[in-house]
């Protein structure tokens, strides 16, 4: 064995770390929503308007942070979570794969959030 070839298989090795830190995974507990994001913040998921939380955090198909700013005016299938105040904390845009996927918690209408007696 040439004492090249060890060190280029160690080197190879490395190279394909990065693509196995590339898995993401999505809370179980994480609604699946269409979403629509508009101007001032404010995205429409299914047929009710929420605001993103000012920490909000968008994650790509490819799990990278994304500016609402760059997704306005779209639909996309996601699953998302909410902060204690209602307004979207967590957004993860779904590839055809997931969102197809069963079983996904379905984000309820704005009905059962806000009751009057």
């Amino acid at each position: 064995m040439k004492p090249a070839q060890p060190l280029f298989a160690c080197f190879a090795v490395l190279l394909c770390l990065p693509a196995f830190a590339q898995l993401r995974t999505i809370p179980a507990d994480a609604y699946r929503a269409d979403m629509i994001v508009g101007a001032d913040r404010q995205v429409k998921l299914d047929d009710t308007v929420y605001r993103l939380a000012v920490s909000a955090q968008i994650y790509s198909t490819h799990n990278m942070l994304v500016q609402p700013q760059a997704l306005v005016g779209a639909k996309y299938p996601v699953r998302l979570q909410f902060d204690d105040s209602q307004q979207v904390r967590r957004v993860w845009l779904l590839t055809q794969t997931e969102a197809d996927a069963p079983n996904q918690p379905k984000l309820k209408s704005s009905a059962s959030f806000w009751r009057f007696f």
